[in-house]
């Protein structure tokens, strides 16, 4: 499930760059036009990050991350206690000690980290349009540049300007998605069938493993104080957020085939943010249980 959250959303503004990649849905405020190297630099750091986090989090490419951090990382006692509860994941921690600082040192992450030749992955993925977007990234990046550290004029970008920097990071932000995907998950269903399939499998696995969680707690209670103060009375209110947050993050989906991954796969990562939750509240419970 964890692969068709991927690929079927993945980055935050997928959305606002597809419906802005042709040029028929530009604003016409000029507000929008003001600096947008900076919006899309941010952009393509906040996904490329994103999938420094997924090979990271992968154990089998951990091992290469020691050939693209700083060898003096800070990591005190409380960055280790938020790593062992799973507040967060090591990829989202060290995904942020990763530059980003154009294309080529993207480039040179994701080979290190993924151990192959990036670039000729990259350059296969993109086809025709490689020299166009390799030219306009690292102009986007440039400028970006010039606008933070060197100039604070507000520069002049017309609409076929930014129709093209859009279209350039669309197509090089999907291009690294897919290849990093087909390393992650090169068995990762490819029908809509298969892919409904999976979702309802992890779906009930998480499921079932929530409410022996739960029971787990319950049966190890021995003093009735957990069930006694009502600690967890919200679970039925809690199943019923659950679905209305899958209704609300499916809702852009209704009416297509995606709609129902989409629903589950909400509906998965709820579940796992409350297993988490109880895991982390009651984990000396748990933990005697496990002896």
């Amino acid at each position: 499930m964890e692969a068709l959250r991927h690929k079927a959303n993945p980055y935050p503004l997928e959305h606002w760059l597809r419906s802005f990649s042709d040029g028929k849905a530009l604003p016409e405020e000029t507000s929008f036009y003001g600096y947008i190297p900076i919006r899309l630099v941010a952009l393509i750091e906040d996904s490329i990050r994103d999938e420094y986090s997924h090979i990271i989090d992968d154990k089998r490419y951990r091992k290469n991350l020691t050939e693209v951090i700083a060898k003096n990382i800070p990591l005190n006692v409380e960055i280790l206690s938020i790593l062992q509860d799973d507040v967060i994941s090591i990829g989202e921690y060290f995904s942020y000690s990763l530059s980003c600082n154009g294309i080529e040192n993207i480039i040179n992450n994701l080979s290190k980290l993924l151990g192959c030749n990036f670039r000729d992955e990259l350059t296969s993925k993109l086809g025709d349009s490689t020299s166009f977007v390799f030219e306009v990234i690292s102009k986007i990046f440039e400028e970006r540049h010039v606008l933070c550290h060197e100039s604070s004029i507000e520069p002049d970008y017309d609409k076929k300007t930014i129709i093209s920097y859009i279209h350039a990071v669309f197509l090089l932000l999907n291009a690294i998605r897919d290849i990093v995907q087909d390393k992650l998950y090169p068995k990762v269903p490819q029908t809509t069938a298969d892919m409904i399939s999976e979702t309802i499998a992890e779906y009930d696995a998480v499921d079932k493993e929530l409410t022996e969680i739960i029971q787990m707690i319950k049966d190890n209670d021995t003093e009735g104080m957990i069930v006694e103060m009502g600690c967890l009375d919200f679970i039925e209110n809690w199943k019923r957020y659950r679905d209305d947050r899958a209704e609300n993050d499916s809702k852009s989906f209704e009416g297509g085939s995606m709609q129902p991954i989409i629903y589950l796969g909400s509906k998965v990562t709820t579940t796992k943010w409350l297993i988490k939750e109880l895991q982390s509240t009651y984990k000396y419970v748990l933990r005697s249980i496990n002896k």
